[in-house]
């Protein structure tokens, strides 16, 4: 995991954002100041996914406190947005990819070589954007980390399976 940096911790703190929702939408901001046409993207946010997913944990971490065994009324919604933000992510990596496929073929038409290609501005932040959705998919980030903050407070973790 990358060690934040001050801005992105005060924009976190301040929006009330996910520290994945903040990563997402920095590399869509980066992704824009290149060119892409964002518009493409899936009409789902993936942002508020996350946003969700992490206050389902802290709910969940609370349950844990006076319930020991996690019953489906608090572990189906941690469960449900998990695999939202699975599809959603899915959706983002398929458009971004398809995005770097035609920039590639394009590029190729051109008689452009494969380094040439490789440093194209436009192709690397579809390529960026789509790393950001790939990683993104996997909300386990956010559930290690909570469940480190759990046992650091000697509190019940958090067990989805």
């Amino acid at each position: 995991m990358t060690k934040p940096t001050v801005d992105m911790i005060m924009k976190r703190k301040v929006s009330g954002h996910s520290p994945a929702h903040l990563k997402l939408e920095l590399a869509k901001k980066e992704a824009a100041k290149k060119g892409t046409d964002l518009k493409r993207l899936p009409k789902e946010d993936l942002g508020p996914l996350l946003d969700q997913f992490r206050q389902y944990l802290k709910g969940a971490g609370e349950v844990a406190l006076y319930y020991p065994a996690l019953d489906d009324r608090t572990l189906k919604p941690l469960r449900e947005t998990k695999s939202k933000i699975k599809a959603v992510a899915d959706k983002y990596k398929t458009v971004c990819d398809a995005q770097v496929q035609l920039s590639d073929t394009a590029l190729t038409n051109q008689g452009k070589s494969d380094a040439e290609r490789l440093k194209d501005p436009l192709r690397s932040a579809w390529s960026q954007l789509g790393g950001s959705a790939e990683v993104a998919k996997a909300p386990d980030n956010e559930l290690v980390d909570s469940n480190k903050k759990q046992r650091a407070d000697k509190k019940p973790e958090v067990k989805l399976t």
